[in-house]
């Protein structure tokens, strides 16, 4: 009696299988076997080159409709789709909402920023951050990641462990932070940035909105990023702007162009805490505080709402007049 190896127990079983699938292959043959007629059957190798002939006909048709098969290991998932969006004028960031089986799991963002390669950061979304709240905190990151020269620097931001949600502005307000604080927008001619003739006038900080005048020739701008700036002491070191949505006045921000202030903006939000006066005379506050210090940091680290208080702050006569005896100085 022959030894059974391993092997040869193996050859066997592959040979039993190969012997099941040419009889499965054969009753699936005969089981879709078209008819024949008559004529067919008269003349057997006349009827086998039509039944190929058709074969071929409905496997041409159903390669059209299908297109070029691919391997299945090389075929796309559809829930990959890209989601990127440019968020910037200047396109030095890149928001995209991660989802996973048709639910939101993070906000995410690329920057593009001279010398920030592969600079990229998320935030879930989840019991402590919703869709909204992610959004503004990877937002936020993008805006502090403009004064930074390195991609190290930036990557080291934690948002959820840095930032303060209810410090942090609207989305519609950080859109207008990152068009003012990008480096095209920051080195370019301070005189381009005044209001066009007709443009608007008031802005006095009482919550009313700036009266408009006839259009002017040129180019429309969109009318959710307008901005009313208003230059604020004689030395023209800052410049203010009321923050506008669909008609209603959300935020106060200032500008300040210090020397060794580059890129240097604060904006204080209007809402249930505050009335547009109030936060006009907080931001101002803000802007003589910076007189006295030599770098944007020291200023930037500045709260309005928490440093001050409100019944201390002058109006805003005696804040213009303590901003021109200052500067003057």
């Amino acid at each position: 009696m022959a030894k059974i190896t391993h092997r040869r127990l193996g050859r066997d079983l592959r040979m039993k299988r190969k012997i099941e699938v040419r009889k499965a292959l054969a009753a699936t043959a005969r089981r879709v076997r078209p008819r024949l007629g008559p004529a067919a059957e008269a003349d057997p190798p006349a009827a086998a080159a039509a039944t190929a002939a058709a074969a071929t006909a409905a496997a041409a048709a159903a390669a059209v409709v299908a297109g070029p098969s691919l391997p299945l290991g090389r075929r796309r998932p559809l829930d990959r789709q890209p989601r990127r969006e440019s968020w910037d004028n200047e396109g030095h960031f890149a928001l995209a909402e991660v989802f996973s089986r048709e639910t939101l799991t993070a906000q995410s963002a690329q920057c593009t920023l001279p010398g920030h390669t592969d600079c990229n950061k998320s935030v879930s979304v989840g019991q402590n951050c919703n869709g909204d709240e992610a959004r503004r905190l990877i937002m936020q990151w993008c805006i502090d990641g403009i004064a930074l020269t390195n991609r190290e620097d930036h990557v080291k931001i934690n948002p959820r462990q840095t930032y303060t949600l209810s410090e942090i502005p609207s989305q519609h307000e950080l859109l207008e932070l990152v068009n003012g604080q990008t480096p095209a927008a920051a080195e370019a001619d301070p005189a381009a940035e005044a209001d066009p003739p007709g443009a608007a006038v008031g802005g006095c900080g009482c919550g009313s909105p700036p009266v408009a005048l006839p259009p002017v020739a040129g180019p429309s701008v969109p009318l959710e990023r307008r901005r009313w700036h208003v230059l604020w002491g004689d030395a023209g070191h800052f410049a203010l702007s009321e923050v506008w949505n669909r008609g209603v006045l959300t935020a106060q921000s200032a500008q300040c162009r210090m020397p060794g202030h580059k890129r240097c903006n604060k904006t204080v939000s209007v809402g249930q805490n505050f009335t547009g006066g109030e936060a006009r005379r907080l931001i101002m506050q803000w802007c003589i505080d910076g007189i006295a210090l030599t770098n944007r940091e020291d200023h930037m680290k500045i709260k309005p709402p928490q440093t001050y208080t409100l019944s201390e702050i002058p109006s805003q006569h005696e804040l213009l007049e303590l901003v021109n005896g200052q500067t003057l100085a």
